[in-house]
């Protein structure tokens, strides 16, 4: 069984491998949804590569996988959340346990963070892994997209890695092969809970309504349902969008995104925004987007 969350796909698509090339099935964190598009800066790029199902797959009974995101050096505090209070230990409890986390450079002590999650569960990781994917936070200054060369090199390096870590746990190799990076204790025991404590603030999100065209991709790819379509107000200057499919045409009343107060700082819906005019206070400014092209 493999247990997945992810903000911008990175995550996604290397569970969605790694269940493949191992012959295993998919179960997700916080929920299953279907309509993560694809966007923007990396279409050139075309779908990532997928591997062939192996002649002997695992048995899904007998595996347990865990794939996050790694967020300021450290796990993503819905994944904790979610390992405390909804992980059926049971069901994990004598199976070889593994873990794959995605980071643009380096974990930091994350890997630690998620053994003692597991461990206050009654769990013990047997192997772990990080996989170098292209950066997506932008919430911070300092902190931006790569830019596209960069990020391509990582995603054509991507398949490789994941064919090395599903060979591996076709073997149930016991292993803890992470980049932790220079000053891995201080960043995950400072930077991170810096992260949880001001990293969410939902207050700020902001967008050009006058640029809006209140297509509602937002509201799907947010992984915890933050994002609701609300009526335009009576003082906005667009009150009504032509919008068609082709058979029924016609004027509606525009609807624009709200947040809600349970964001998590994935950035998926300022990445995927396909006017980029989503904003997070001034720190998004004149930053990139990325968007994982699976």
């Amino acid at each position: 069984m493999i247990y997945w969350y992810s903000g911008t796909g990175n995550t996604r698509y290397a569970a969605s491998y790694i269940a493949t090339a191992t012959g295993d099935d998919r179960d997700l964190f916080m929920r299953r949804d279907s309509r993560l598009s694809q966007i923007t800066m990396l279409q050139k790029a075309g779908k990532l590569p997928m591997p062939q199902p192996p002649e002997n797959p695992v048995d899904s009974k007998e595996v347990s996988g865990f794939f996050c995101p790694v967020y300021s050096w450290g796990i993503p505090p819905v994944v904790l959340y979610w390992i405390r209070n909804c992980l059926d230990a049971e069901a994990a409890r004598g199976t070889y346990i593994y873990a794959v986390l995605t980071c643009g450079d380096e974990t930091g002590r994350a890997p630690q963070m998620l053994r003692k999650a597991l461990a206050r569960r009654g769990l013990s990781l047997d192997a772990i892994w990080s996989v170098q994917m292209p950066n997506d936070y932008v919430l911070l200054p300092g902190f931006s997209v790569d830019d596209p060369q960069l990020a391509q090199r990582k995603l054509e390096a991507a398949p490789k890695r994941l064919d090395e870590i599903a060979a591996q746990i076709r073997g149930q190799v016991r292993t803890e092969d992470c980049v932790e990076g220079p000053a891995a204790r201080l960043k995950t025991g400072m930077v991170y809970p810096l992260f949880r404590r001001w990293g969410t603030s939902f207050g700020h999100w902001k967008i050009d309504r006058d640029k809006c065209i209140c297509c509602g991709r937002c509201v799907s790819v947010c992984p915890v349902d933050n994002i609701t379509m609300e009526e335009a107000r009576p003082d906005d200057k667009i009150q009504t969008i032509y919008r068609g499919d082709g058979n029924n045409c016609g004027l509606i009343r525009a609807a624009y995104p709200k947040w809600g107060k349970k964001c998590i700082s994935c950035c998926a819906c300022y990445n995927a925004c396909p006017e980029h005019i989503i904003e997070f206070r001034r720190f998004t400014r004149g930053k990139g987007q990325y968007y994982c092209p699976f």
